[in-house]
């Protein structure tokens, strides 16, 4: 049929249809439905068999049939160019209403997120009264730390024994602590600014010394301390020393006359020289 033809090239790539060529194929589609119709009520015959009356009567089945297949082809137009403008121009009976699209929604996965870092509790990692977890680095160790201030740290470790600071320079600070170790702590303006840790101590237990993440204090070999750092520099005495940079602060670690380490030195400062204060 030719109006069904219109209707299927209309899926194609062909220019959208006007109000008028719509209404031309609607009018197509009723007059090729009309034309398969009978165009009286056929005599009927002894037994109630219609008689033919020159030609073939259409079955209803088929009338029907075709009725369905324009109402079909109508809304099928009616889909691919959005029924509103089409279904205009039919009356209300005939009108065929698609449903209205739904936006679909992608549903949210629910594997397995990727592992996530814990959050941060502020809690410090090392303990005030365990030295063995008070791991030396360029920053400082455990609660002696670089740019803290000297006061408040004495404070802090006043039951562990370090000792109210003590003026020795204008501008300069000091204070000690004989725990696992000899420590004394240098302050510049009230800042700590130098943290050092000798051998030189009344309760030195190797096997409660602080320790850098490598293994290394004041009780290491210069051999151990080689192979943790590579071949020492010259100090400006003469001696074996190893710096360890960080963010502006320094680890020194610093090699006796009796063979051992001797000294391990935090301080704060452009380079590896040791702070004013200090010296």
């Amino acid at each position: 049929m030719d109006s069904l033809r219109f209707v299927r090239d209309l899926g194609r790539d062909v220019p959208r249809p006007t109000a008028t060529e719509l209404a031309a194929a609607r009018a197509s589609l009723t007059a090729e439905a009309e034309r398969e119709r009978p165009r009286s009520a056929p005599a009927r015959v002894a037994g109630g068999a219609p008689a033919p009356r020159g030609g073939r009567v259409m079955p209803a089945r088929r009338v029907g049939t075709i009725a369905l297949a324009a109402a079909a082809a109508v809304a099928i137009v009616a889909a691919a160019f959005g029924g509103a403008t089409l279904l205009s121009g039919l009356s209300e009976e005939d009108r065929v209403t698609a449903p209205t699209p739904t936006e679909s929604v992608e549903p949210t996965p629910t594997g397995s997120a990727a592992p996530t870092e814990p959050p941060a509790t502020g809690e410090p990692d090392w303990d005030v009264d365990d030295p063995t977890t008070w791991t030396l680095t360029p920053d400082g160790a455990g609660p002696l730390r670089l740019g803290a201030s000297l006061t408040e740290t004495a404070s802090l470790l006043a039951e562990q024994g370090m000792g109210v600071p003590e003026d020795s320079y204008p501008g300069c600070s000091t204070s000690s602590l004989d725990r696992d170790g000899n420590w004394i702590v240098t302050a510049e303006d009230g800042a700590i600014v130098a943290i050092r840790l000798t051998d030189d101590s009344t309760s030195l237990e190797p096997s409660s010394l602080p320790r850098t993440r490598e293994g290394i204090s004041v009780d290491s070999s210069p051999g151990e301390v080689a192979a943790a750092y590579g071949e020492p520099e010259q100090d400006r005495f003469g001696g074996d020393r190893w710096v360890v940079p960080g963010g502006g602060t320094w680890l020194t670690l610093m090699a006796s006359s009796d063979g051992g380490t001797g000294m391990v030195l935090m301080h704060s400062g452009d380079d590896a020289h040791l702070p004013p204060c200090f010296d």
